[in-house]
């Protein structure tokens, strides 16, 4: 029915794109997948810094040397194990502070952290946000 009033639909649809211009055409359906696209790619990077990896800024002089004030370290959510040494980021009711584990204890389920601006502090492991991977001295 359709090919008898329009005739054949190939060719309406070729009509129908030069009338509209190819390029007004190609760059609608491009815009479409790129669309797509970077909305995969938000949601992708979102769950990543989400549940994997954050970036963390460090305002004090808290563990200077090892970071000193003004930089930026990337902290990984994953991990489990702990030891002497490792820098760690916890929360501290509603702040996140960044500190250097002292020592753990896996049976209470602790770590002592110490920061240059306090003294050491017992954490829970189910306070401790994650690892310290990489910073920017």
């Amino acid at each position: 029915m359709i090919e008898r009033e329009f005739g054949d639909p190939e060719e309406v649809g070729k009509s129908i794109g030069r009338s509209k211009g190819r390029v007004r055409t190609i760059l609608k359906a491009r815009g479409r997948r790129w669309g797509v696209r970077l909305a995969v790619a938000g949601v992708v990077l979102f769950s990543l810094r989400w549940a994997v990896a954050e970036v963390f800024y460090i305002p004090s002089t808290s563990l200077a040397p090892i970071l000193p004030q003004g930089s930026r370290c990337l902290v990984y959510k994953l991990a489990t194990h702990y030891q002497p040494g490792d820098v760690v980021v916890y929360r501290d009711g509603t702040h996140q502070f960044v500190g250097s584990v002292v020592t753990v204890d896996p049976v209470a389920g602790t770590l002592r952290v110490h920061r240059n601006t306090g003294p050491e502090v017992t954490v829970p492991l189910g306070d401790v946000t994650g690892r310290v991977v990489l910073n920017t001295r």
